[in-house]
């Protein structure tokens, strides 16, 4: 998996954590919603079975602290002073398909992306959803604000992946092969975690997954 940003290491890593924490259980509990706003298809092409995946969805984070995004599957023009050459090139790649392999989060307010994702859908359906690349803002040198924003979108959209798998019957979990070993603190803030290798995959990095979704129960009053 390719993780296009180079600024991570300079955002705060506990406050960062507590955000997309709260963020993170707040999309869990809107997983339903989520799954009702991925429309998939099934067809053929060139004379093979294609999947293809269509998102439009504005979603109301207010109170979760995630604001108001809009998720889609459009293929979209990224900018060189938003994101690395590396990004755009992944992303170009992922979108060439127009099977829905990219997925984009906008700010309404903004009028801008301010993240992306990318996956795979291996043939064999013993095989997880499989995220490539993570593209996040590189241009949050002077806005680290942005930088908390685009992090905290590139998670709202691995809860998009997370209903493609539910939807496709794979699981609802989500599985990355990370090449960089410097984001590894980044992806567990994710929700990731390692994973042993999957019989007949062959990831070349350190294979992480993270579960389907689920609503902890809270604490009741008293308990401890």
């Amino acid at each position: 998996m390719k993780m296009t940003s180079r600024h991570r290491s300079s955002l705060p890593r506990s406050p960062r954590a507590a955000t997309l924490a709260r963020i993170g259980a707040w999309l869990a509990a809107q997983r339903k919603q989520i799954r009702a706003q991925v429309v998939v298809r099934h067809g053929r092409r060139g004379g093979e079975e294609r999947t293809s995946i269509e998102i439009d969805h504005l979603l109301q984070g207010t109170t979760a602290g995630l604001g108001r995004i809009r998720v889609h599957t459009k293929k979209t023009f990224l900018p060189r002073a938003h994101f690395s050459s590396e990004a755009r090139v992944c992303i170009s790649n992922a979108a060439r398909s127009d099977s829905g392999r990219a997925i984009y989060c906008e700010d309404p307010e903004m009028g801008e992306v301010i993240a992306v994702i990318s996956f795979h859908l291996p043939r064999d359906q013993r095989h997880p959803v499989l995220i490539t690349t993570i593209a996040l803002r590189d241009d949050i040198a002077e806005n680290p604000a942005l930088g908390v924003r685009s992090i905290s979108a590139g998670l709202a959209l691995k809860h998009y992946v997370h209903a493609i798998s539910h939807l496709l019957g794979r699981g609802g979990h989500v599985d990355l092969d990370l090449a960089a070993s410097g984001q590894l603190e980044l992806m567990r803030e994710l929700g990731f975690s390692r994973a042993p290798r999957v019989d007949g995959f062959r990831p070349g990095g350190t294979h992480l997954r993270q579960p389907a979704p689920v609503t902890r129960p809270r604490a009741r009053a008293g308990s401890r």
